[in-house]
Formats: C-alpha cells, structure tokens, sequence
C-alpha cells in the first residue's frame, strides 16, 4: 500500500473501529444483577442533593461486601431476612448514585454503606435504598473536596439562599443545594446551562491566569503551560463533569495552540476532546445526557451561530444580534436529545436566553471577587456579593416570570426519531454556509 493514501486511510479507520468496539466492550459492567439486599460500600464524591424528605448521592469506588461485612452491618439493626448477598469476595462495582432518606450528617468525603432493597443493575449504575446511608467512616483528607467545602462556606456567608446556591453553580456548577421549584422553571425556559460550568468559565479562568502571571513578567509560553495546570486544578474544583471537562479539553488544546505558536481550531478541538473523553469512558456517549448536551450545543454554536446572526439585519445592534444566533444554533443542535431525553420543548428558551445573557458573566465575574476577596479578608467580599446577588435576583425573576407565564411543551420523541430530526438540520446547515447576502 506504498504511496496509496486511500487504501492507508481505509486500513487506519478499520483500525481505529476496532480499537473503539474493543475498549467499548472492556468498558461495559458485569451485566450479572445484583440481589435485592446487597450490601454496598464505597465513598460520597459529590456533595448530596436533597429533594424533600429523599437525597441522591453519588458514590465513587463503590463495590459489594463480603458476607462477613453483611453480619457486621446485620448487627447494627438490619434484618438478616432483607436479602442474600452476591456469594463470594467483594465485588468491584465502581460509581453508583443511591436515593436514599435524607441525612444531613452525610457529606463529601465520607464513607458509607447502604442496601439496595430492590436490586440493582450494574448497567444503569443506580439503586434505591428504603432507609438513611450509614456513615462508617471519612476517606481522609482530600485536597479537592476540602477546596469545595471552603468555597461553599464563603459563598453562603456572602450570600443568602437561594441565591448562594445559584452562584456556587454559576462557579463551579454545584447545584446541590438550588430549590427544585427554581432548577424546573430553568429547565422550563431552556436555560438549565447556566446551572452548569461551560467554556465561559473556563475561559474566564485562563484569561485571568495568563493576564496574572503575564503581569508578573512570565513568558507567554510559560504562562499557558501553568495556566493549564490552573484549568486542571479548576476541573477537579467544578467535579469534571461533561461540560467542564470538554472546556478544560478544548481550553488546554488552545494553550498548548498559544505556546507552540500555532493557531487554534475550535472544531479541532472539540474533536480531540471528545476522542479523549470517550477513551477514557465510552458508556458516556451512551449514558451522560450532558456530554451529548455540552458537544452538540457547541456544534450548533460553531455552525449555526454565525449564519444565524448575520440574517437577523431587523436587529439593530450586532452584540444582540450574535448573541441570539448563538442561543438559536445551541438550540437547534440540542433540540432533538431535549425531546429524547427530558420530553419538553421550551417556547420561550430563545427570548429568556437572550435577557438573562448579560446578567450570567457579570454575576460570575463578580462572585468569583467576591469569593477571592473574602477569602482573604470578609468585608473585603460584600461589595461585590452584593453586586452579584442583585444580577442573581433579577435573573431568578425573569426565569421565574416566564417559566409561569408559558409553560413548556410536553413532546416526547423516540430514539429513530432523534436520529431522523438530525437530517434536516444537517441540511439546513448545509444550506446555511453561503454567506449572507443583504
């Protein structure tokens, strides 16, 4: 096949095919259930979210006891009828979420132990236990989750509820403890992003990393190497999640762009992202509702966003004007996993997008000095908290006014159908690279 680049190409792309449905396979879960009553343990990894008299927690490394685990547990009060554990060693399970009895004595950091009454399918990753998780213990200290801690405890002294709440998820995307009345009107209006860290925030965090170690007299290519360690140390802060973590992918891709000299691509960028982040987890395309939501929304941004924008002459100012375009191309992108998966269609995402815009990099600017003036002397913090706090009030309002006003559209669609709405989008994409002619 010397000099024959098809055939070179072709051999390449069975190779890569191969490589991705092996690692898909190595990465599925033993399909095997577990029985109703199994003991589990393993570590909280997330603050727990509470919802009423019931919480989800996130649990990390979790894995099924031994049977001498399970007399152990029996004697602190669980019946030894409530079911048989998996015979044999203990059985590596890895994440799990649980709906348990809400407990505000369990944290992040700690390690727990639960039953799952009903059983429990390692492919969905998820049971449900009838009574409260027992603490039996903390993973130690941990830098990440201490940083978290720290900041939550700033921001809510700076801060009432739930206004603090909603500035922790316009930080670092913790949204544990916004009430579930707010986080549905913004589901009702489309705007549920700005409960989760984006490309904003990370860029927010570059630019002020670079501007800060330029002023200090470092290089720009030493600049954008610590600064991607920066962006590092922010994913962890933020939980890696999706969204973040293909941000972090695509800023550390333009850093590393910066110091070679080299341009950045977008498009590129968010292709290596989502190579990395499949490697390392294929079930995500799969089973993460965000990270299909975070790559297409920047899909349609890049290719909507701009012809979108460029039509819209009836608008007199261009920053309105690029700004709903690229609301409407995130909105097209994404519309097809919003009716698969959530079932709803905003009527009112476009224009609610459009009014709460300025409000979103204001109120996170201004929390962010808040948090770093705070953290070295509290009064330090007030002003600008009560800069942020009023942005977030007003965003609340017209997020709730709306979400009252015109409710969303129940519209569940199917899987072909998802896949089938994607055609004319690709076409109207297709008829949309001509560039706009007044």
């Amino acid at each position: 096949m010397r000099g024959r680049r098809r055939a070179q190409l072709c051999v390449i792309v069975a190779l890569v095919v191969a490589c991705a449905l092996w690692r898909f396979d190595a990465a599925m879960p033993d399909p095997a259930p577990f029985a109703a009553g199994t003991v589990f343990h393993g570590m909280v990894t997330r603050e727990p979210a509470r919802k009423g008299t019931k919480m989800t927690v996130e649990v990390g490394g979790a894995h099924a006891l031994a049977p001498s685990a399970a007399a152990r547990l029996s004697d602190k009060g669980v019946p030894k009828e409530a079911g048989t554990l998996v015979p044999g060693t203990e059985r590596i399970v890895g994440d799990f979420r649980v709906l348990a009895d809400a407990d505000n004595r369990i944290a992040e950091g700690d390690v727990v132990e639960w039953r799952c009454w009903k059983g429990a399918d390692p492919r969905q990753g998820f049971c449900s236990t009838d009574g409260p998780l027992r603490a039996v213990g903390h993973g130690g200290f941990h830098p990440l989750y201490f940083l978290r801690g720290r900041l939550r405890a700033v921001v809510r002294g700076l801060l009432p509820e739930p206004d603090a709440s909603l500035q922790l998820g316009l930080l670092v995307g913790d949204k544990a403890g916004v009430p579930p009345q707010l986080t549905q009107d913004f589901r009702n209006t489309g705007t549920s992003h700005v409960l989760a860290v984006s490309g904003y925030n990370v860029m927010l965090v570059a630019d002020t990393l670079v501007l800060a170690l330029c002023i200090c007299g470092l290089a720009r290519r030493r600049a954008a190497v610590l600064s991607a360690v920066g962006i590092a140390v922010f994913t962890g802060l933020a939980g890696a999640d999706p969204p973040v973590l293909r941000a972090a992918l695509m800023g550390g891709a333009g850093l590393v762009a910066a110091a070679l000299g080299r341009k950045g691509n977008a498009l590129g960028g968010l292709l290596l992202a989502a190579a990395l982040m499949l490697a390392l987890d294929p079930l995500s395309l799969r089973n993460d509702v965000g990270f299909r939501l975070s790559f297409a929304a920047v899909m349609g941004l890049s290719m909507f966003g701009r012809a979108f924008g460029e039509r819209m002459t009836w608008i007199p100012f261009k920053g309105v004007r690029d700004a709903l375009g690229e609301t409407l191309g995130a909105i097209v992108a994404t519309l097809p996993i919003m009716l698969h998966d959530f079932g709803s269609l905003s009527l009112t995402a476009p224009a609610v997008n459009v009014m709460i815009a300025p409000l979103i990099p204001f109120a996170t600017a201004t929390g962010a000095l808040a948090v770093m003036f705070a953290s070295l002397y509290a009064p330090l913090g007030v002003p600008p908290a009560v800069a942020a706090g009023a942005a977030l009030r007003l965003m609340r309002a017209v997020v709730s006014w709306w979400s009252g006003a015109v409710p969303s559209l129940p519209l569940q669609i199917g899987t072909a159908a998802a896949f089938a709405l994607y055609v004319p989008i690709l076409l109207l994409w297709f008829t949309l690279r001509k560039p706009a002619t007044r």
